[in-house]
């Protein structure tokens, strides 16, 4: 079985400290709403829309008209 520290470069994610409380990859799926929802209280409005409740783009991301975003 594959371990967290195993498949990801932690150094480069705003989720490490989160990701550091588990082993395994599916072990944190149960809090991701909320790590998702804490982490965007914090992203900087200059640099990011909230194109719909909770969903954050940064203003240079490309999104194609037909994707959906929820």
């Amino acid at each position: 079985m594959y371990k967290i520290d195993e498949m990801y470069d932690l150094d480069h994610t705003v989720a490490r400290e989160y990701l550091l409380g588990f082993t395994y990859p599916w072990e944190a799926l149960a809090g991701i709403k909320n790590l998702i929802l804490e982490i965007g209280k914090t992203l900087d409005p200059e640099e990011y829309d909230e194109v719909s409740e909770h969903v954050w783009v940064h203003r240079t991301a490309k999104v194609f008209p037909s994707a959906w975003l929820g």
